[in-house]
């Protein structure tokens, strides 16, 4: 029985004592798109990103101040991304990432996929709620910070984030803090024209706030107007354009429906003088599915 506690013991190995017994080895040399991706694995293996910074920094004497950037992107507290310089973000990534042995534009990717993955509560909304939205905002403003210091990726950030069920505002929040332009996204991946008409039909149809209607009609003019430049300009890449109109086809087709099912057609019948309507029953157009008005 003593044995056996041993032998559970030892496999239960700090991270900082696995990456000592790998010093003394000597390194396969491999392509950077192997080392890249070896990174990915490593932070993905690992659940809690912080506990693993924690401890990697709790290794290193003179490392005693907090960890502004550990606090900012993955911690639950008040946003301070704004008072944070990027030179200050930098310094920290660079210093996170050299312990743990990886790049830092992997590093600094992986951590705001964790904080965006944090402020989607309700993977099934198009829409981010309201209480996080200046969250995510303050957030996608430190990630442009990373951008124009050359330590994010926002290539590698959709490649990585696009396995982890997109939302549509998030997308949208990309475009509008010049991150990724709205026509890279919605063209990248081959199920993206699936997922778009999914999350505008869900955006359309769900009910809003006075407050979160108005987002909502700037996250569609935006998306629309890119469907409709990139669907009718003049490319060779034929089959972008196709995309974006199979995208724009499918959601008239579903508005017609929403309209046909809300407004059903009745056959004529031979009216009667002494029928009278009952106003209680008389539709307000204005209780209609709102995926007319918005759309």
């Amino acid at each position: 029985m003593e044995d056996w506690s041993f032998s559970q013991s030892t496999q239960r190995r700090s991270f900082t004592s696995l990456m000592a017994s790998r010093l003394g080895r000597k390194r396969k040399i491999q392509s950077q798109s192997e080392l890249q991706k070896a990174s990915i694995n490593l932070i993905n293996r690992n659940q809690n990103i912080s506990a693993l910074l924690q401890e990697t920094a709790a290794g290193v004497e003179g490392h005693t101040h907090t960890c502004e950037l550990r606090s900012a992107l993955t911690d639950g507290t008040e946003p301070r991304d704004a008072e944070i310089r990027a030179g200050v973000l930098e310094c920290e990534l660079r210093r996170q990432a050299e312990e743990l042995c990886v790049p830092v534009s992997v590093l600094a990717v992986r951590m705001v996929i964790d904080r965006i993955t944090a402020l989607q509560e309700n993977r099934d909304s198009a829409m981010i709620d309201s209480a996080h939205r200046a969250k995510l905002i303050v957030l996608l403003h430190a990630a442009r910070e990373l951008l124009n210091v050359g330590v994010f990726s926002p290539k590698l950030f959709w490649q990585e984030y696009w396995k982890s069920q997109p939302v549509l505002e998030v997308v949208y929040r990309l475009h509008t803090e010049e991150l990724l332009p709205l026509q890279y996204t919605l063209t990248s991946e081959a199920g993206v024209s699936v997922w778009l008409v999914s999350q505008l039909q869900s955006l359309c149809a769900c009910g809003v706030t006075e407050e979160e209607g108005v987002v909502r009609h700037h996250i569609l003019f935006t998306v629309v107007c890119v469907l409709v430049r990139v669907g009718f300009e003049e490319v060779q890449d034929s089959s972008v354009s196709h995309s974006c109109c199979s995208v724009l086809d499918s959601m008239l087709s579903w508005l017609l429906d929403s309209i046909e099912s809300t407004h059903p057609t009745h056959s004529k019948e031979p009216t009667d003088p002494s029928h009278t309507t009952d106003p209680s029953h008389t539709t307000d157009p204005s209780l209609c599915v709102p995926a007319g008005v918005v759309w």
